[in-house]
């Protein structure tokens, strides 16, 4: 694999893993090749190519499509299986929501503690329930991604 389509694999994988679920990523290939990514729609008058990227599909729309003004932009069905690049994209969140799972569990910050008096066991303080909700939530991210992975395996 060639060090441009690492480069761009990789950003492509940090930025979904920044957006939130069923978020919209837009790949903007400007007319000299530069590539950029986005969670926003391209500038009006952008003059290149516009990959929509999103959880289950990648579909290529042309500049002008998203400047005529529309909310949505159009998407295309999978015809066959999913493409390589969905694989890569689902393998990438998968990847990403365990990480950001892991992180949570390995990290908390000392707001995410309730201190008490000691009890018998000991411990001086447990988890709040704020905590607990968003680590459960990480957790059940990762197992969704993972399990959208092996599906997307499944059916190549």
């Amino acid at each position: 694999m060639d060090t441009a389509r690492t480069l761009s694999l990789s950003a492509a994988a940090l930025l979904l893993a920044a957006t939130p679920a069923l978020a919209t990523v837009y790949k903007l290939v400007d007319t000299r090749g530069n590539v950029t990514y986005s969670n926003e729609p391209p500038p009006r008058g952008f003059q290149g190519e516009v990959t929509v990227v999103d959880t289950d599909k990648a579909a290529v729309v042309p500049a002008e499509a998203l400047n005529s003004g529309d909310a949505q932009p159009p998407r295309t069905a999978m015809r066959g299986g999913p493409s390589r690049n969905d694989l890569a994209v689902a393998r990438a969140k998968a990847v990403m929501a365990r990480r950001a799972y892991e992180s949570l569990r390995d990290n908390p910050a000392a707001d995410d503690w309730i201190y008490h008096a000691p009890l018998p066991s000991g411990a001086t303080r447990g988890p709040s329930p704020g905590y607990v909700e968003r680590l459960s939530r990480a957790e059940q991210e990762a197992v969704e991604a993972e399990r959208r992975v092996a599906a997307l395996e499944r059916t190549r």
